[in-house]
């Protein structure tokens, strides 16, 4: 997905997260994404490690170019959240083992729970830029 980039100055708000979303970050993951891709996220933004911080920055972009990536907008950090509380403790090193466990797990959860974590994703924009960006606990 192509990066974007903020105007200097520009206000950042729920609208601009929106439109991001909307337009940029929608428009690339249904075009570009095969059907039997997974979106996941570590702990570690890109933008943010260590290595990516040394090797790029000052080449072609200052540090204030580079967006947070806030692990408040991210609705998979919550689903697996509630998917970690039907699961069974330890998990099998077999992938096939594995991935049928998680399908009965993502199978036990409530249509609440998916609702509920699809609806919280505007309560954590509108957070975040009151917040002026960078995360919210």
């Amino acid at each position: 997905m192509p990066p974007y980039f903020f105007k200097p100055g520009e206000k950042v708000d729920t609208a601009a997260y929106y439109k991001v979303l909307r337009y940029l970050c929608y428009l690339c993951s249904s075009l570009h994404t095969p059907p039997n891709y997974t979106w996941t996220q570590d702990g570690a933004h890109h933008q943010e490690s260590p290595g990516f911080l040394s090797c790029q920055h000052g080449r072609f972009l200052a540090r204030r170019h580079v967006s947070n990536s806030s692990p408040d907008l991210n609705s998979l950090d919550f689903l697996f959240g509630a998917l970690g509380r039907v699961m069974p403790a330890r998990l099998s090193h077999k992938f096939d083992v594995a991935t049928a466990s998680h399908c009965r797990g993502l199978g036990q959860l409530d249509r609440g729970v998916y609702q509920e974590d699809c609806a919280s994703v505007r309560r954590r924009v509108e957070a975040v830029s009151a917040n002026n960006g960078g995360h919210i606990e």
